[in-house]
């Protein structure tokens, strides 16, 4: 009898796995598009604020809508402006708007797959910087997981300021697995070893001196809303992405794209 019972119970926990996964295993198969990369350069400026440039290269396999759309989350940050979208050098015409505490950056493109087209998308981001006395830091989700589609690679640079060169205390990177090295005394690359399934995360953390910069702890710190690193359990960020398939969310610079 227990036997049975002990039976019953794998063959229903192996059910509820296969419930689970069947879905996402699906819609990553009919997403008709995939990133061959998303590189992003995180360029900190003197008075804290963050150029961020990220080149978003798609490889389109089958028909799609020709839209485009990134969803930046706003809860880390006082402000996201100077948004530009281009391909090619051509500046495209965007819209954005703000929803559930998300900054969304929409564009159109033409398209006739199967194809590739790469995109820039720059960004400021003010009062992005994390500010402790044990050092300041710039912690970044460079790869947004909310996606369906996979990314093949990434490349996550980060540079900081002349007053802050040999400053660099500490770097690490939290999702998939990365190499990390210091290219000079203010610049850092993060390199993807694998590619990112739907789901995934890349996000990097550089932490430096406290105090050279001059500014203080933003007001979302100030809140205690800015708790260091992501506190989502891989748990939670399946459910997300079984239910929103992609849509936005994340700690700072997470959000999704499409």
């Amino acid at each position: 009898m227990k036997r049975s019972i002990a039976a019953i119970l794998v063959l229903l926990s192996l059910l509820t796995v296969a419930i689970i996964a069947a879905p996402a295993t699906t819609a990553q198969e009919a997403t008709p598009f995939y990133w061959e990369f998303i590189n992003v350069n995180i360029d900190v400026q003197e008075n804290g604020d963050m150029l961020v440039t990220e080149t978003h290269m798609y490889v389109f396999t089958s028909n799609c809508t020709n839209e485009r759309y990134r969803w930046i989350p706003l809860d880390k940050v006082e402000a996201i402006d100077s948004v530009e979208v281009s391909e090619g050098g051509e500046i495209l015409s965007v819209n954005t708007g703000v929803e559930n505490k998300q900054l969304w950056v929409k564009w159109s493109h033409t398209l006739n797959p199967p194809e590739s087209h790469t995109f820039v998308l720059k960004y400021r981001v003010e009062g992005g910087l994390h500010v402790y006395e044990e050092g300041d830091q710039v912690y970044w989700k460079a790869v947004f997981g909310e996606r369906n589609a996979p990314v093949e690679s990434s490349n996550v640079t980060v540079c900081l300021p002349s007053s802050l060169a040999g400053e660099i205390l500490d770097i690490k990177s939290y999702g998939v697995p990365a190499d990390a090295r210091q290219a000079d005394n203010r610049t850092v690359e993060f390199v993807s070893r694998e590619a990112l399934p739907p789901g995934e995360e890349l996000e990097i953390m550089v932490s430096f001196t406290h105090g050279i910069l001059g500014i203080a702890p933003p007001s979302w710190q100030e809140a205690g809303e800015g708790e260091q690193g992501t506190n989502w359990t891989p748990a939670i960020m399946v459910i997300f992405v079984l239910v929103f398939g992609g849509g936005g969310g994340g700690g700072g610079g997470g959000g999704g794209g499409g």
